[in-house]
């Protein structure tokens, strides 16, 4: 007599197997999670890093082409004279300011620093000195195509305020900041408050002594907190701050210790 096959009816998940699944899947992210955020850190530090060298090299070639350190987001500016006469279309060049540079503040890296407060030459004083006369004139630039900036608002068309207010941004939105050695370059540049940026004045490139906690120039993005990590004056207490020293003869190792 032919026997007959038996299959066992499917037997269905139990609630004890569900569970254990979901204990094990809870463990794997648990471990993976920290890991991605970890590494994913690490990996806008290092285009921090990247960056600032380039804002730093940048700014170092600006310095000693036209002897003057200028507020970062002109270092993508193109030479004045590319509107073709009465053209509404924002281009980013050295006419972009009001008044024709009223609110641009120029830093003369070799001149005492400290005799430069209150009394900066700006942008649209070139008309009365050769100098600043010659920086519009002989520009260079751009010095620096930058990845990210604040003003860009692809709901609109681009205004003449988005064009200047270019400043560039790091990796988690903040924009990098400029350092003399008596303190923070901007009137409002301590402010990390997005609502605060949408004015000309901000990242102006006045002279502070805010914040007054490098010997040198400096590029400064605030890192991961998005917060300084200086704010008792005190140089050792950079916090997560990503940092690069310019404008003076060192070494890769003699600023590594600010990272």
């Amino acid at each position: 007599m032919k026997k007959r096959s038996y299959t066992p009816a499917s037997r269905g998940t139990t609630l004890t197997e569900l569970l254990v699944v979901l204990v094990i899947i809870s463990l794997l992210a648990t471990i993976a999670v920290p890991v991605y955020v970890n590494k994913s850190r690490q990996a806008q530090v290092a285009v921090a890093r990247a960056e600032i060298r380039e804002i730093a090299q940048a700014l170092q070639q600006c310095a000693i082409l036209h002897g003057f350190i200028v507020p970062l987001q002109m270092l993508d500016d193109l030479a004045p004279g590319l509107r073709g006469g009465a053209s509404s279309v924002p281009v980013d060049d050295l006419d972009n300011y009001p008044n024709l540079g009223s609110g641009v503040y120029l830093v003369d890296p070799i001149g005492d620093i400290t005799n430069q407060v209150g009394n900066q030459l700006t942008l649209a004083e070139r008309l009365g000195n050769s100098r600043a006369m010659d920086l519009y004139e002989t520009w260079a630039g751009p010095f620096l195509s930058s990845q990210r900036v604040y003003g860009e608002d692809p709901n609109r068309e681009a205004q003449e305020s988005d064009v200047r207010r270019d400043y560039l941004l790091d990796p988690w939105g903040q924009p990098y900041r400029l350092y003399s050695p008596i303190g923070m370059v901007g009137s409002g540049a301590e402010s990390t408050d997005p609502n605060s940026w949408n004015n000309d004045t901000t990242f102006d490139g006045m002279l502070t002594r805010n914040d007054d906690r490098f010997d040198r120039f400096a590029i400064v993005s605030f890192g991961p907190d998005t917060t300084s990590g200086s704010r008792d004056n005190n140089p050792d207490d950079v916090g997560d701050d990503v940092v690069h020293l310019v404008m003076g003869m060192i070494s890769e190792s003699s600023f590594r210790a600010f990272y």
